[in-house]
């Protein structure tokens, strides 16, 4: 039996979250109470992170970003590849520390080897069970920290970018996709049933719900929010936001913001065009000026979620420089909005004076 109080002390940090998120008394294989366990009170929001590509700075960047922002993050992010030869690769230093800081867990699963590698599992393969020793040796790691976490797999397939999307390589269909979520949510429900799944497209285009597994597949709904300083779109992410909010109230799902970030207005430098970063944009009759502003971009965007958006329930900052300079400190403009915004009681995270700063 599960009781608020234990999983208070599984969640220590997250304070409030647990009042609502955790009347669920029960989660045993084969039913559905693990959607419910990380959900928040109404209007409030779950701050989360992303913040190293490196898993050895977890602990150090994890409170960086904490200490920067004035509040640290209830969700902690990171990206997971498949192995080629089928070993588990769990993060387990990953939820141990995520654990003793008080943050859930969440990991992006993207069903390819190597990163850069070729040669990837295909969809239709994984719904088929081909990849299962993998699948369920990754789940019995998970099942073994017996607490809730996110589980974000496949992400952005309706994009160009992964090779798990149909513009990428075309014998992924929508259909193998489908399928091959339904397999990977079957067997963690079986397996490791505190995982929460995340069903995250790009956008909430049509051409996203093609891919849409169905209501009893998905316990959350996420997206990616950018705006690149190169790109026609509103700085306040309205046009984006717009169509995805329209699908959520559709689906009748939490809403979750899985990676989120506003771009500095930024210059060619060599290092940039050796990193084939584009430089600073023409100035078009599109582009709102503001996009030269992060702080506006902060502002404007959390106005508005703010304003029109109660279905977004956990909302997590990509703080990496990457594509575009997404850190909150990129300038001090740009951290101290942040810091304003984010300073919010509509923000869950986890109190600064809780968690030791770094040696």
């Amino acid at each position: 039996m599960i009781t608020p109080a234990t999983l208070l002390r599984q969640c220590v940090l997250l304070h409030c979250i647990l009042l609502v998120a955790f009347s669920v008394s029960r989660v045993s294989a084969g039913d559905d109470s693990s959607r419910d366990l990380l959900l928040p009170p109404a209007g409030k929001v779950l701050f989360g992170a992303f913040t190293t590509m490196d898993e050895a700075d977890t602990v150090k960047r994890f409170n960086e970003f904490g200490q920067a922002a004035g509040k640290y993050p209830a969700i902690h992010l990171i990206f997971r590849d498949w192995t080629v030869d089928e070993s588990s690769n769990f993060p387990k230093e990953f939820f141990r520390a995520s654990e003793g800081l008080g943050a859930v867990p969440m990991i992006s699963w993207e069903p390819w080897f190597d990163y850069g590698r070729d040669e990837y599992p295909l969809l239709k393969d994984i719904a088929s069970g081909r990849h299962d020793g993998y699948i369920e040796a990754f789940l019995r790691d998970a099942a073994e920290f017996d607490q809730p976490w996110f589980l974000r797999f496949a992400h952005e397939m309706e994009a160009n970018t992964y090779p798990w999307a149909s513009a990428v390589d075309v014998r992924q269909t929508p259909s193998d996709y489908t399928a091959a979520f339904r397999h990977v949510v079957s067997l963690a429900r079986r397996i490791a049933p505190k995982t929460v799944i995340v069903w995250s497209p790009n956008s909430g285009s049509a051409n996203a719900l093609r891919y849409f597994p169905g209501v009893a597949w998905v316990d959350w709904v996420g997206a990616s929010l950018y705006n690149f300083p190169d790109a026609p779109q509103d700085p306040d992410h309205h046009d984006k936001l717009e169509g995805w909010a329209a699908m959520l109230r559709q689906l009748g799902k939490p809403g979750m913001i899985a990676e989120m970030g506003c771009a500095e207005h930024y210059t060619i430098t060599q290092e940039r065009v050796d990193r084939q970063v584009p430089g600073t944009p023409a100035q078009k009759s599109w582009m709102d000026l503001t996009m030269a502003d992060k702080s506006i971009c902060l502002d404007r965007t959390f106005d508005l979620i703010e304003a029109e958006y109660p279905e977004i329930l956990a909302l997590v900052w990509f703080d990496i420089d990457k594509d575009a300079d997404w850190r909150i400190d990129s300038s001090a403009a740009s951290l101290e909005t942040f810091v304003r915004r984010a300073s919010s009681t509509r923000y869950l995270g986890a109190s600064i004076d809780g968690v030791a700063a770094p040696d």
